[in-house]
């Protein structure tokens, strides 16, 4: 069996940051790497006291290193940072690396950095967490890791929790944010796409490597066109790494004409970008305010006020907050 080789987003992040020079070995180590996980000419080197065996750094040269994850058994072998050999080793340390034992997704997130954010907010001045309304088994059914369930109680405010957002999850961020806002756990699960297997096992990488929520920061390299594509925009991570509702979008089959509709900046464009498909000269492919909507259907557009009022909406105007995009919309002939 061919070994699995993927990328993690936060490689990107570090590929994008070190000197051109340095880009260009990480490149040519990347394409051996590829090729030959297993190849004597890789020096692999564990990290001493890290509570994740797994982990282990590969040099690219004398000076810089990668941070690969790479279970005992198996054939799949995650890119996670790449860096100067002593910053790279601090990164790793620094970080847990694990297979949601709820989600089956696999996780990188900072331990030490949440417990820091859980001292700094924790007011004792006020009784009830931001969070308290909801058992610890909901909080973990959406991903939540539960070493970090400690700095989520200490939570007050929603100021905080968006400072702690930064070093959590991002499927257990932003299901607690909508949790915060007062949505019911069954709406959040809606909303998110999300689902739970029924039973996961956290030493099989490539079934996490395959979550829908571990496609929101790993990629599968499977050529190296592929691989090429992605080191030529290390930043233009969009490309690469979508929310598990726009990939439910994209790989839902469509027959026909498609209407995709969502408020501005839901990822409406990236989502049809990402499915692939190209516009043929008999297709529109576009996004559209409301006023667009309503001559689409052939409806008169709501009578605009001329008279001078503030840039908030007052409670008389007609909420037109909404927006639609529509993918794939042949042009009448």
């Amino acid at each position: 069996m061919s070994p699995t080789v993927a990328m993690g987003s936060e490689f990107l992040d570090g590929y994008a940051h070190i000197p051109v020079a340095q880009q260009k070995k990480v490149r040519e180590f990347l394409k051996k790497f590829r090729d030959d996980p297993t190849s004597n000419a890789i020096n692999y080197e564990s990290l001493k006291g890290h509570r994740n065996s797994h982990v282990r750094t590969v040099r690219i040269d004398q000076k810089y290193r990668a941070v690969v994850l790479h279970p005992d058994e198996g054939n799949v072998y995650v890119l996670m940072w790449v860096d100067r050999h002593d910053e790279a080793m601090e990164w790793a340390k620094r970080r847990t690396f694990e297979v949601n034992p709820r989600t089956g997704a696999l996780q990188v997130f900072e331990v030490e950095r949440a417990g820091k954010d859980r001292s700094v907010h924790a007011d004792s001045n006020e009784e009830h967490g931001l969070l308290a309304r909801h058992s610890d088994d909901v909080l973990l059914s959406f991903g939540m890791p539960q070493i970090l369930l400690p700095a989520i109680r200490a939570v007050k405010k929603p100021q905080d929790l968006l400072a702690l957002g930064k070093h959590i999850p991002s499927e257990a961020a932003e299901a607690l944010f909508w949790l915060s806002e007062g949505e019911s756990p069954e709406s959040v699960r809606e909303a998110m796409a999300s689902r739970s297997p029924q039973k996961v096992d956290t030493t099989n990488l490539e079934a996490a490597l395959k979550h829908p929520d571990s496609r929101r920061r790993f990629v599968t390299i499977q050529t190296d066109e592929e691989l090429t594509s992605i080191l030529d925009a290390p930043l233009e991570k969009w490309r690469i790494f979508l929310h598990p509702s726009q990939e439910k979008l994209v790989t839902k089959p469509i027959n026909g004409p498609a209407r995709v509709t969502g408020g501005a900046g839901t990822g409406k464009t990236v989502g049809g970008d990402a499915s692939g498909s190209t516009p043929g000269p008999d297709t529109l492919q576009g996004t559209a305010g409301s006023n667009t909507f309503h001559d689409l259907h052939g409806e008169p557009r709501p009578e605009r006020r001329t008279e001078h009022r503030p840039p908030l909406r007052s409670r008389e105007e007609p909420d037109r907050s909404r927006s639609s995009a529509r993918m794939g919309c042949p042009i009448p002939t």
